[in-house]
């Protein structure tokens, strides 16, 4: 029998299959570049299986492979994730179930995930990445989205902190990569053994590829009325995206997707 749900959410964090786990830790470093990247902000230092419905809230989610993704200690621990968890309930009605170890044991309300799940939700359909002087390089809500899609986008970003400074200097940094790998590409352009080498170094990179994405969908979508003004007040971005993806030698890199390798 499997007991009171009390009994199951303890048996679920204190009587943990850690063979098991193991074979799960292996696995998931295989699905993400580099070994280490976290599913939820990208940095290279994920070290931790997240149990994306918290074994605490759900024990019987346990030990079920969809629930699992890899993740960063500040991602998934005691100053993200591990106490908060939100769903909506039947009516669309926000509720906070997370719980913290020194709160009784309940049975939380059902309800839809308020978290955006990256392992099968697209991120880049929630946020994205601002290039401009407000707030550069800070993750935001995609413009357009419904109430309820802004309302998981904040509480995602909140909760996770996906705008702490290390964070934003490292997306900073990336987009500081991506230009240089851009003058790369312009190099090679008369050695297609080189040129393909080079688009395969791109595919590789091992994070922050959230960045590459904003530059481009930034380009492609640009509102071309106001993109010389915008130039005007962002040099050290959107002037430079201007400058490597207007250039006719550049144009088919603006197909380079990884959402779709």
């Amino acid at each position: 029998a499997l007991g009171s749900y009390e009994a199951q959410v303890k048996n679920s964090t204190w009587n943990v299959n850690k063979e098991g786990f193991a074979v799960v830790k292996a696995t998931l470093q295989k699905m993400v570049p580099g070994n280490a990247t976290c599913h939820y902000c990208g940095q290279q230092r994920a070290t931790t299986i997240d149990h994306f419905r918290p074994r605490n809230l759900f024990p019987e989610r346990t030990y079920v492979w969809e629930n699992y993704l890899w993740a960063c200690n500040e991602c998934n621990g005691s100053s993200g994730k591990w106490y908060h968890f939100a769903v909506f309930d039947d009516n669309g009605k926000f509720h906070e179930i997370g719980r913290h170890p020194t709160q009784p044991i309940q049975q939380p309300i059902s309800g839809v995930d308020v978290f955006i799940n990256p392992r099968y939700e697209n991120p880049l359909d929630y946020f994205q990445v601002t290039l401009t002087s407000t707030d550069a390089f800070s993750i935001q809500p995609l413009d357009g989205l419904n109430p309820k899609a802004n309302q998981r986008a904040r509480y995602t970003i909140e909760k996770l902190k996906l705008n702490r400074p290390t964070l934003i200097n490292a997306r900073e940094a990336a987009f500081g990569e991506y230009l240089d790998w851009l003058d790369g590409y312009i190099n090679r352009k008369n050695d297609a053994n080189a040129l393909s080498k080079h688009i395969n170094r791109l595919r590789t990179m091992k994070q922050y590829h959230a960045v590459w994405e904003e530059m481009r969908l930034t380009y492609l979508h640009r509102d071309l009325a106001r993109w010389p003004t915008l130039i005007a007040q962002n040099p050290n971005t959107l002037g430079e995206l201007d400058r490597y993806f207007s250039d006719k030698r550049n144009s088919e890199v603006l197909d380079i997707s990884f959402i779709s390798v």
